[in-house]
């Protein structure tokens, strides 16, 4: 997989949770909520490495 497509993948991935948390909020559910939360840090997490990794370069 290139950079860009970890790139892509990880703010995919953070948007996907952006709209679980928002879903999680107007359903009023804890749960669903804590899972978004959860998705969210990875993403971050990815976001991160990615650009660790293109600042190695």
């Amino acid at each position: 997989m290139t950079q860009k497509q970890q790139y892509q993948q990880a703010i995919n991935a953070s948007q996907q949770a952006q709209q679980a948390i928002q879903s999680a909020l107007a359903n009023e559910n804890p749960q669903l909520f804590q899972q978004a939360q959860q998705q969210l840090e990875k993403a971050q997490q990815q976001l991160q490495e990615v650009q660790q990794s293109w600042f190695l370069m």
